[in-house]
């Protein structure tokens, strides 16, 4: 049997580049868009994955632009992080504010007339519909 090394490498590289690929594909808002509009809305248990749908979903359902800005923020996302695992929306609610006041975006928000508190705590509990690891909300109002 003879080997080929060519064709050894490029299966090997098809590979990775194939899980590379999915994980991009997974992370992207217009994909995931497309995805939930066609009824192919079971994303992963992964925190990156669930936010992303999170946030289409949102938009989706009629979020504000100046508002999903916000919510992309790296901070915004930091904070939502740590604020989902502790269970302590309060984190999240604060960032948002912060970032409101220090953003390039915050005067769009306030020009929206949108309650970034509110729509902070929808956001929230959007995910966690969403998420195995549901947590138990005090405020059943999601996007």
């Amino acid at each position: 049997m003879t080997m080929d090394p060519i064709g050894i490498v490029f299966k090997e590289l098809m590979g990775k580049t194939t899980d590379l690929i999915k994980q991009k594909l997974g992370s992207s808002e217009k994909l995931v868009s497309f995805l939930i509009k066609e009824g192919f809305d079971k994303p992963k248990d992964d925190f990156n994955v669930l936010y992303i749908h999170t946030l289409v979903t949102c938009k989706l359902n009629g979020a504000a632009d100046p508002v999903l800005n916000i919510f992309r923020d790296k901070d915004v996302i930091s904070a939502f992080e740590k604020a989902f695992q502790e269970n302590d929306l309060q984190i999240y609610k604060n960032r948002l504010i912060k970032t409101v006041e220090q953003s390039k975006y915050g005067d769009e928000v306030k020009l929206s007339k949108a309650d970034i508190k509110e729509e902070g705590e929808k956001f929230f509990n959007t995910f966690e519909k969403r998420s195995p690891a549901h947590h138990v909300s005090k405020n059943p109002t999601s996007c």
